[in-house]
């Protein structure tokens, strides 16, 4: 995911795009803000990083 420059949206490939996706949701994908604590959305950070 982060080995393009841009994500699916459009917007740049950047980590914190990524987490404002993630928190806030996008079209038909839910926000993940009430069920991810913090070390949780760091460790799908860094999962992500690794794709």
């Amino acid at each position: 995911m982060f080995r393009k420059q841009a994500l699916p949206s459009g917007m740049p490939a950047t980590d914190q795009h990524v987490r404002d996706t993630i928190v806030t949701g996008r079209r038909n994908m839910p926000p993940f803000n009430v069920v991810l604590d913090e070390k949780q959305l760091n460790d799908l950070m860094a999962f992500l990083h690794t794709l």
